[in-house]
């Protein structure tokens, strides 16, 4: 082989070394002209996005909520609390009309940034198709919204049937309702009973909707 393209060679590949940088977050050494390495580059973009996510859990819409709940935010001291802890995976909110039930549900969302996330009426539970039931025992969290002592039979039995899959799924159900277990055992003991077993919060404040006197 010509001599002289034996030492072009080497003069590339020295050249080559002499252009090698150390990365300035980990220091190892690269062939990158970039500051930083492959794997540190990737990082810092995770990094970003992680960021990115934190903002619009904190400041943005949840998503999937309705309008009048996309600013939701749980600030109940005992709602926190089971936020934090994470112990339990059923939650069971109380309270007269307008307490604030549906929307610190909301809030959980938020800071469980949990999606998706499905939301019913009671009302409607006693409607859903097996399809619409099996989606609702899987979605990793469900509020089950309004469940009063007034529901109907069907609807109990269904709130049961999800409430009982979801417990042994350790997947999380918020449960709101006007109602207190008392009440909610004369009309489905069984029902009461899983509530029972959960976190259980009554909210007592006066009705947000109405306007408060001297305001």
């Amino acid at each position: 082989m010509d001599e002289s393209l034996i030492s072009a060679g080497w003069d590339r590949m020295v050249q080559r070394l002499e252009k090698t940088n150390k990365c300035t977050q980990c220091g190892r050494t690269t062939w990158s002209t970039q500051e930083m390495c492959r794997d540190c580059q990737e990082a810092a973009r995770r990094g970003r996005e992680a960021a990115r996510l934190d903002h619009q859990w904190a400041k943005g819409p949840i998503p999937g909520a309705p309008p009048l709940f996309e600013s939701a935010y749980a600030d109940h001291e005992t709602i926190l609390s089971w936020i934090e802890q994470k112990r339990q995976t059923l939650l069971v909110i109380t309270g007269a009309t307008g307490t604030g039930k549906t929307w610190q549900a909301w809030g959980v969302v938020r800071a469980l940034r949990a999606v998706p996330v499905l939301a019913l009426k009671s009302s409607r539970m006693s409607f859903l198709t097996r399809e619409e039931l099996a989606a609702v025992e899987a979605a990793r969290v469900v509020i089950l919204d309004d469940l009063g002592a007034r529901s109907s039979a069907a609807a109990m039995a269904t709130a049961l049937e999800v409430v009982d899959a979801r417990l042994e799924a350790g997947l999380v159900t918020v449960v709101t309702s006007n109602a207190t277990l008392g009440e909610i055992a004369a009309a489905e003991p069984r029902l009461a009973s899983r509530l029972a077993s959960g976190c259980i919060v009554r909210l007592k404040c006066p009705d947000r909707r109405l306007p408060q006197r001297g305001s």
